[in-house]
């Protein structure tokens, strides 16, 4: 089976990580700020320092170095010598400076695009990295996968839900503002962010979920990934309503075939972890989506971060399938 698209991607590869320190600038201005994420896990990434230095010259452009644990990005300058990097330039040079990516991740800021100039920065810390694999989440908002009757974290890493822990269902009513907590008349189905109704809501209603996560990231992204046809699946007997339908592995085992793969930054060493993947497969009953243990086999030792690799690999399933099952609901 040819995994179709996952979120762009035929496959994602996760892993359970600590949290990680890390710095959003605050910079005056509009779109120009960045989350710098530290790569070392837990307290390790806490004191890694980030600094936007004006060079004081013209024509000046922009750099990246790094010493010890300070990474210093060099502002490019106009022949004026005014500042004319922007947030998303600095955010990609950080990114491609191998140096610079052992310590950290770039990406934008929420609520920014990257568009605006930035200013000088003294030395400015990353912070709040533990030595713990789990973290709250709060009021995140849950999606109506389509039947009114299913709703889910729409971003990955707002699932994996800590069974055990408190969870706090909230409804909004016709979206009227009106948000109070519900207990019953669902299920939670805690691995995949996810709530399922008895009976379908009305469309107009709003849920969101406050608890406990664990901190998941990815790893690897495939944009060819195929399943072994020897992994079996057995059906169960049960179905929703709307014609959801669940299976369960008939075998706990089985491999897959990865190439054209892009590793996310810092995690090159990760890519012989034991890891999730992620994927959708199309059959005659619908689009159905894969969660499985396993490692991937025959993995470089490294990878250029931003390179897609071309060579091929091999999944190997050891753990059972977490769910197989429709996503359409259609």
């Amino acid at each position: 089976m040819t995994s179709a698209a996952l979120a762009g991607y035929a496959a994602s590869f996760y892993k359970e990580t600590q949290k990680k320190a890390t710095l959003t600038t605050a910079l005056d201005g509009d779109n120009n700020n960045l989350t710098f994420t530290a790569v070392p896990p837990g307290t390790a990434g806490n004191g890694i320092a980030i600094i936007y230095s004006d060079p004081s010259a013209n024509s000046s452009p922009l750099s990246v170095s790094v010493s010890v644990r300070t990474i210093t990005v060099s502002l490019e300058t106009n022949g004026s010598g005014t500042i004319i990097s922007t947030a998303s330039e600095i955010m990609a040079a950080v990114n491609a400076a191998q140096d610079a990516a052992r310590w950290v991740s770039a990406a934008l800021a929420t609520g920014n695009d990257g568009s605006g100039v930035v200013a000088a920065m003294g030395s400015s810390s990353l912070s709040g990295g533990a030595a713990t694999t789990t973290e709250s989440f709060t009021e995140v908002s849950l999606v109506d996968l389509g039947d009114h009757k299913h709703y889910q974290a729409a971003a990955i890493a707002d699932r994996y839900w800590v069974d055990g822990e408190t969870l706090t269902i909230e409804e909004d009513p016709l979206g009227g503002g009106s948000w109070g907590e519900i207990t019953t008349g669902f299920t939670v189905d805690y691995y995949l962010g996810l709530i399922t109704f008895s009976v379908a809501q009305d469309p107009t209603d709003l849920f969101r979920a406050s608890g406990t996560k664990h901190i998941m990231e990815p790893v690897c992204h495939a944009y060819d990934f195929s399943v072994s046809p020897e992994i079996d699946f057995k059906e169960v007997t049960t179905f929703c309503s709307g014609g959801h339908k669940e299976y369960l592995p008939g075998l706990m085992g089985g491999s897959g075939e990865v190439s054209d793969y892009w590793v996310a930054p810092g995690h090159s060493g990760d890519l012989r972890s034991n890891m999730i993947a992620s994927f959708y497969v199309n059959t005659d009953t619908g689009r159905h989506r894969i969660d499985a243990d396993g490692y991937l086999e025959g993995a470089p030792v490294s990878a250029k971060v931003g390179e897609v690799v071309t060579s091929k690999m091999t999944w190997r399933f050891t753990g059972a399938f977490y769910r197989w099952k429709d996503e359409t609901y259609s």
